[in-house]
């Protein structure tokens, strides 16, 4: 269930954004609300990679060796890796957008990670994949503390690297940290260790509500700061709206803990529980899918796809959502198309 919620939060965030970024909204209500919709889902992508280290790191997932290990995950990603990299680049960069990239152009985009939006999430998946059998030979072992122990030590060096940055160019002194297709991962690490380690006990009730709490006050917190950073101050440095910033993870550990913690105690029929099956099955291929579909619909229909009108936009979100979901349904069914989906 909170990959079919985070998903939906992806396609929000990527779809409000043409509300957010339109100039002509500056100031008004209809930039806020788009705001709220798009900020307020900014965990889901760390909440993807917890999902993926909850399920990544247990011992049974490298029960039949490394070399299983890696060939598994390696058949699962690299043809959509490959496949997803052409179609945007061809399609959307060359075709819809009648970019027309250098040479150097083309291999800074390869080597930055950027050949379009979200396929980012690829090396990210790939690098902590790569590591996973080292993480969870390590924290399976010894006492029954060592995966929320090496998750918490994970999760304050990943905050601390990259708290630096930002604190370090408000001081005058800037000192950059550059990703690229190799270190994205790295920012993660932290994310997917704690997933992992929230994942093997029932927390209490009080712990659930606390959490609930806690999200509630960070996204409230990061969507005012994002409409008025210049009431934030020194707080723009501390804590930057970014996926590496320390309220942006207290805030997706937070949703992490409250949903679990509430879905784990809701009891739901056997028709719920294929329907959301369907729907999280098809989560990775609608990461991969959605902003195809968007880029279609802004080639074919510029203006009702500006940002110009809220209305208009969640219509749109709608439209993007529910297409995305039937194209990946649809393509799964097909031998050949589900390598890529």
């Amino acid at each position: 269930m909170l990959r079919v919620v985070s998903i939906v939060g992806v396609v929000a965030i990527h779809t409000f954004s043409l509300v957010v970024t339109n100039p002509e909204n500056a100031g008004t209500w209809q930039r806020f609300v788009a705001i709220v919709l798009d900020l307020g889902f900014v965990w889901a992508v760390p909440v993807f990679v917890m999902l993926s280290g909850a399920l990544v790191l247990l011992p049974s997932a490298l029960a039949d060796g490394l070399g299983a290990f890696y060939r598994k995950r390696a058949l699962r990603l690299v043809p959509a890796l490959i496949a997803w990299h052409l179609i945007y680049f061809l399609v959307v960069r060359l075709w819809l957008q009648s970019e027309r990239p250098s040479l150097r152009e083309f291999a800074l985009l390869v080597i930055d990670g950027k050949v379009y939006t979200q396929l980012y999430f690829f090396w990210i998946i790939l690098g902590l994949y790569l590591v996973a059998p080292i993480i969870s030979g390590f924290v399976n072992q010894g006492s029954p503390h060592r995966p929320a122990v090496f998750a918490t030590i994970a999760v304050a060096w990943c905050v601390l690297v990259f708290a630096v940055p930002p604190l370090t160019a408000a001081a005058g002194m800037p000192r950059p940290f550059a990703v690229t297709l190799l270190t994205f991962w790295v920012p993660y690490l932290g994310y997917f260790a704690a997933g992992y380690a929230l994942s093997l006990r029932r927390l209490p009730a009080w712990l659930v509500a606390v959490a609930g709490v806690l999200a509630l006050g960070s996204i409230a917190y990061t969507v005012l700061q994002y409409a008025s950073p210049a009431s934030f101050g020194v707080l723009n440095a501390l804590s930057p709206v970014s996926y590496y910033a320390p309220i942006v993870t207290a805030m997706s550990l937070a949703v992490f803990v409250f949903v679990i913690g509430t879905l784990d105690r809701v009891r739901f029929g056997d028709r719920a529980r294929r329907a959301i099956v369907v729907l999280s099955n098809a989560a990775f291929g609608v990461f991969l899918v959605h902003l195809l579909v968007l880029a279609i619909l802004r080639a074919l229909f510029p203006a009702f796809t500006s940002g110009t009108s809220l209305g208009q936009t969640v219509l749109l979100f709608v439209i993007v959502t529910v297409a995305s979901f039937a194209i990946t349904i649809g393509a799964l069914k097909v031998p050949l198309l589900r390598r890529i989906f």
